[in-house]
């Protein structure tokens, strides 16, 4: 074991796998389900005061147009408790096949500068007249369900999932949670959401 690494067992009669990438990590019972991985990279780009008055009602943008490396995901203009403010962006690369060992390397690195050029220059067209002062690249990892939905779901008996973020459930996180709680404790789904749409990818 590497210096400085904990490892704690819990005991449960039931467990909710929430593992994101990793779903295939070891032997878990999510390992065998058929969903794709796409890497991205965060953008983060610090704004002038004046671009933070500006943008100070900016909503979370998921945009679609349909023009290759275009669909991106824009979160709200942000202030550090430095004082600075900031607007995030990331484009997904998605369809890959990537094992745990490949996405632990992307994890390593600062993700692509490529990348996070063409999405500053996105971020321009999007926010025409933005005047960027700096920028910092996180890398980021979505996972997709072949139905566009999260998994949430029962993978045996006695562990649940809920897996699939396609790149836009952090909006509905709590929802979700409630939902997967809800399943592990034995509660009715939600009357209000098509079940089917969450059910495991058929295979």
């Amino acid at each position: 074991m590497s210096p400085g690494v904990v490892v704690v067992s819990v005991t449960a009669d039931r467990a909710v796998l929430a593992t994101g990438a990793f779903f295939a990590h070891d032997d878990t019972p999510a390992a065998s389900l058929d969903l794709a991985v796409g890497t991205h990279t965060m953008l983060t780009v610090e704004i002038p005061p004046a671009d933070a008055e500006r943008l100070a009602d900016l909503p979370s943008l998921i945009l679609k147009p349909g023009e290759p490396g275009r669909d991106c995901l824009v979160l709200p203009r942000k202030t550090l408790p430095d004082g600075r403010a900031v607007v995030k962006i990331a484009v997904s690369h998605q369809g890959l096949r990537l094992t745990v060992d490949e996405i632990t390397a992307w994890f390593r690195t600062d993700g692509d500068p490529e990348q996070a050029d063409r999405q500053e220059g996105l971020l321009m067209d999007l926010l025409p007249g933005l005047a960027v002062v700096g920028r910092t690249t996180v890398p980021c990892v979505t996972t997709y369900a072949p139905s566009g939905h999260p998994v949430v779901d029962d993978l045996t008996p006695r562990v649940s999932a809920v897996i699939g973020g396609n790149g836009h459930v952090a909006k509905c996180a709590p929802a979700l949670g409630e939902i997967a709680a809800g399943r592990l404790l034995g509660e009715p789904w939600p009357t209000g959401v098509d079940r089917d749409l969450f059910a495991l990818p058929a295979g």
